[in-house]
């Protein structure tokens, strides 16, 4: 309802960096764009390729209903934590240090929450994939706003976002139909670490 107001915003024309005031090295590559692009692609789709499913999995590793909701609540609440820290720190620095290391940490992460050996390992996964994702994917859209000021590859990572997960939901149906949520789990595994490779590049 509050979209046409968008038409009221001023046309800002952000002055450009020479360099980057964090780090003091020079501006992105040309390559860049694309490489902060395959980042939120492979991130989206791997930690959410076993989301949709993650109910049915915790169900298969003895995790009550109920408990299942319970689950949730705490994992919202920290995922709000993570939020008031992530904000907390980004006024220190423009991109957090610790993103490549959160990356990774959710690639193994995805695996044990796909495939737990017990329900409370499935617990902390959920909670760690639920929480990293507020640190995560705002660290690489702020990315994207160093690479373009301009915001618009912001709106492209945006609809990456969506038709990655839109894809790798469609991949993770297929597997786990059959109960293959290893496969799953690898797969996100697979999709988190090139998406540290991936923010590497930039």
């Amino acid at each position: 309802m509050l979209l046409p107001l968008l038409f009221f915003l001023p046309d800002t024309v952000l002055p450009a960096r020479s360099s980057n005031p964090q780090t003091g090295c020079a501006a992105p590559a040309a390559s860049a764009p694309m490489w902060a692009l395959l980042a939120v692609l492979f991130y989206t789709g791997g930690s959410l390729a076993v989301w949709s499913f993650t109910q049915r999995i915790g169900l298969s590793v003895g995790l009550a209903p109920a408990s299942f909701g319970v689950l949730s609540a705490v994992a919202n609440i920290a995922g709000l934590v993570v939020c008031l820290a992530t904000v907390l720190q980004s006024r220190r620095h423009i991109t957090s240090p610790m993103l490549v290391s959160a990356l990774v940490l959710t690639s193994g992460v995805c695996v044990v929450q796909a495939c737990p050996p017990t329900p409370w390992l499935f617990c902390a996964a959920f909670v760690l994939n639920y929480a990293a994702w507020f640190f995560v994917y705002p660290g690489l859209m702020g990315l994207t706003c160093l690479v373009d000021p301009t915001g618009k590859l912001a709106s492209r990572a945006g609809g990456a976002w969506m038709f990655s997960q839109a894809a790798t939901t469609l991949f993770a149906s297929a597997t786990q139909t059959h109960g293959l949520y290893l496969w799953t789990g690898l797969f996100s595994l697979t999709l988190c670490l090139c998406a540290a490779l991936a923010t590497l590049r930039i």
